[in-house]
């Protein structure tokens, strides 16, 4: 039958009360939607960063798609604990949508944020992959609830990939602070790397579950500078990754890199930390598909 609002002219706390008894047994997707949508009114614009984290974690726990929206919109709030909170409610919600935001927070100013939705994507991906049939090496189709359309689930991964070390060593003279600054860049750039790739994973329990084959690696910038080629200003970025194995035997080097270029002519110095950037997650982008060829040709994973 359907929901009907309930009036009662007895105005009396315990007739609210029973009506809203009421209105719960009969209507319970109406009052579970109602609750959905006052707890996205709290997230978005909640009085405090303490409401809004409450309201953050309570509908990663509600399991409705309808949560997806505000706690992707929560990602990009002020406060530090909000987009945390956001980060990791996703990963409670699962829902597969929620990849590319999650894959963008990793790249956060807060370490803390950045942890929270690295670990919600591979929650994210373990739950899919957790669906493929036990040895069958299918890749099939789902539906993850009512709401989402059919998408492919995520092969279980092969390799668990731990960044052991990262460090700038480029001849650049800038300050350690600068040199922290790009290495933890280049870290980042990595993480993200290894949680869009359903071949690796950096979750450790993930890891432990399927017995996976531990490679560290210690992550180096080598070069990083600015170059005038003819008509073109440019900035080289190179990448060198020590592999090694869980025994801490070295396995093999890789080396990477990228650069970007703007002519001389509109060039402005404003422009070189942009470039930098750039070049620095374009070589970060090589140096991990070359990981992915090597470890799939070399190890047998």
């Amino acid at each position: 039958m359907p929901c009907q609002s309930i009036h009662s002219p007895n105005r009396s706390g315990v007739s609210c009360a029973l009506a809203l008894a009421l209105l719960l047994l009969l209507c319970p997707g109406q009052a579970q939607a109602d609750k959905v949508s006052e707890l996205s009114t709290q997230l978005l614009s909640g009085s405090s960063a303490k409401d809004q984290t409450k309201a953050a974690r309570l509908l990663g726990k509600s399991h409705d798609a309808r949560a997806l929206k505000p706690l992707v919109k929560a990602l990009k709030s002020t406060h530090l604990q909000v987009r945390q909170a956001a980060a990791y409610a996703l990963g409670g919600l699962g829902d597969s949508r929620a990849l590319p935001a999650l894959q963008r927070t990793t790249r956060d100013s807060n370490r803390d944020v950045r942890k929270a939705a690295t670990e919600s994507i591979g929650i994210i991906k373990h739950n899919s992959s957790a669906r493929v049939t036990s040895g069958s090496g299918r890749v099939s189709r789902i539906r993850v609830n009512g709401r989402e359309a059919p998408r492919l689930t995520a092969r279980k991964p092969k390799v668990h990939l731990q960044i052991r070390s990262t460090g700038d060593e480029s001849k650049a003279k800038v300050s350690k602070r600068v040199r922290r600054g790009r290495a933890q860049s280049l870290r980042q750039h990595m993480l993200a790397g290894i949680a869009s790739t359903n071949h690796f994973t950096s979750n450790t329990a993930i890891a432990s579950e399927f017995k996976l084959p531990l490679y560290n690696l210690d992550l180096s910038i080598v070069r990083l500078d600015t170059i005038v080629n003819g008509p073109w200003i440019e900035l080289h970025c190179e990448i060198r990754v020590a592999i090694s194995n869980r025994k801490g035997k070295m396995v093999s080097f890789l080396t990477g890199g990228a650069k970007t270029q703007v002519p001389r002519k509109t060039f402005k110095p404003e422009f070189e930390a942009s470039m930098r950037k750039e070049a620095l997650a374009g070589a970060a982008k090589g140096i991990h598909a070359d990981l992915l060829r090597y470890l799939i040709k070399n190890t047998g994973v």
